[in-house]
């Protein structure tokens, strides 16, 4: 069963927003100590909480204090260099929320295409259609064109290298070959061939 996508508003429960901040405050703290401890990195943690105004803190008010105070020792240019702002953040969000929908809509326009694409195929009417789905339809057709031209051109790419290794290996291909004598023979004795055999053979293409 798919996991329920979680709508990013406040709660307006009281209860469930405290159950869910408790939570969520115990998995951000979770994850920080697994941070630090794989990363060697030092991470402090100051949350309020402005339903009750309490102020809770990770991984103590001392560690805390010395990390702010390391903080503030930096150059302000240093400080800002790599610092995530809120709004920075929700904006990245934004962009790659609206990035997967833009995909997502182009992968459904595609499908619906080539829905109507063999549906045309079958006999159905385009007359029904309208502008987008027309030229859609173009589109589509347009890139089906060059998927098989780009076939075509590998195709011929590897008929030019085999030619090329069976020179290499010396095999030669003649393109109009000498009669051989049995030919001549055939030829001149006018050999009769049998009602089911006379008759006009189909070529044969070697590429």
């Amino acid at each position: 069963m798919p996991r329920k996508r979680t709508k990013f508003a406040k709660i307006s429960d009281e209860n469930e927003r405290a159950s869910t901040f408790k939570k969520r405050v115990d998995s951000l703290f979770k994850k920080a100590s697994e941070l630090s401890i794989l990363c060697g990195v030092y991470i402090c943690i100051i949350i309020l909480n402005p339903s009750d105004g309490t102020l809770i803190t990770w991984s103590s008010e001392d560690e805390v204090q010395q990390g702010f105070s390391k903080f503030l020792r930096f150059p302000e240019e240093e400080r800002l260099k790599k610092m995530v702002l809120r709004e920075n953040f929700l904006k990245r969000r934004v962009d790659e929320e609206a990035k997967s929908l833009m995909k997502l809509r182009k992968e459904n326009e595609e499908k619906e295409m080539e829905i109507l694409m063999d549906q045309t195929m079958n006999g159905a009417s385009i007359d029904e259609l309208d502008e987008n789905q027309l030229n859609g339809l173009l589109l589509l057709a347009d890139d089906k064109i060059k998927m098989l031209e780009n076939r075509k051109d590998d195709l011929e790419k590897q008929q030019g290298q085999l030619f090329i290794e069976g020179e290499r290996n010396g095999f030669v291909m003649e393109t109009d070959p000498k009669p051989t004598e049995a030919t001549h023979s055939f030829m001149e004795n006018e050999i009769e061939l049998p009602d089911d055999l006379n008759q006009v053979w189909p070529s044969i293409y070697f590429p």
